[in-house]
């Protein structure tokens, strides 16, 4: 019987689950499966980030984790449906998109920033910021008050 217990910032990762258990080398076997997972040796037990949930119930099954069976369905479905958007769902979303109000822009702005520009427009206040994890800090920043964009930047 696995227990799984929330933590709000794990050491590796920021939303994450400890799972401890009875040591078994067929359950340990089972726990490396998951892609993300961390050992922590000083609590005999795993860290997992909230999206390998649905992993984790896939490998052992439901009634083998020791949580509220209704909180863990939650659990899973939330991160179930956070990951159901497909890079192909995302293409199509974001297919022929044009900015909500005219707006002449230094550079032309990728799709993806053209949706963040029209949610900020559409927000009472905001400021967004953009960053790419591969190329450092890229994408829009723009300042948005009561609907109006008082500053705009955009960098590629």
């Amino acid at each position: 019987m696995l227990k799984l217990r929330k933590v709000e910032k794990g050491h590796y990762f920021p939303d994450a689950f400890v799972v401890s258990f009875r040591y078994s080398p067929d359950t340990v076997e089972k726990i490396k499966r998951l892609r993300n997972r961390r050992y922590l040796p000083e609590e005999r037990a795993w860290e997992i980030p909230a999206n390998e949930l649905v992993n984790l119930v896939g490998i052992f099954g439901e009634e083998s984790i020791d949580i509220d069976s209704k909180y863990l369905r939650q659990i899973v479905r939330k991160e179930a449906g956070a990951a159901a958007d497909t890079a192909l769902e995302v293409r199509k979303r974001l297919e022929g998109i044009k900015p909500v109000i005219p707006f002449e822009f230094k550079t032309t702005p990728y799709p993806h920033q053209i949706e963040a520009f029209n949610i900020g427009y559409k927000s009472y206040d905001l400021l967004l910021c953009g960053c790419n994890q591969l190329s450092g800090l890229s994408g829009m920043n723009g300042l948005f008050t009561h609907g109006t964009l008082v500053r705009n930047t955009l960098s590629c």
